[in-house]
């Protein structure tokens, strides 16, 4: 009984650390593709991934505006893009 016991506290505190960052799936997510794909304004994104994309783009304008800014001026410097993309997340 007593292995069993100590069995448990080991797998428990191995999956307790594991649970202090967050999940890996997107540790090699190519933003770099969507950032400089200008051809489309989230043209097949779902509804749920448009309503997550404001959410974030509207926290970052509002928390981060200087950075937010800059982005804007880095990746779109002629204004093309971004009203564009703004109107195709808008729900």
């Amino acid at each position: 009984m007593f292995v069993v016991l100590i069995f448990s506290y080991l797998l428990l505190s191995i999956v307790l650390a594991d649970e202090k960052s967050y999940d890996r799936r997107y540790d090699y997510f190519e933003v770099d593709y969507f950032v400089n794909n200008h051809r489309t304004a989230c043209e097949k994104c779902t509804p749920l991934q448009k309503k997550f994309t404001k959410k974030a783009f509207d926290a970052f304008k509002t928390s981060l505006p200087e950075s937010h800014a800059e982005l804007k001026r880095k990746y779109d410097p002629r204004n093309m893009y971004y009203d564009t993309f703004e109107t195709a997340i808008a729900i």
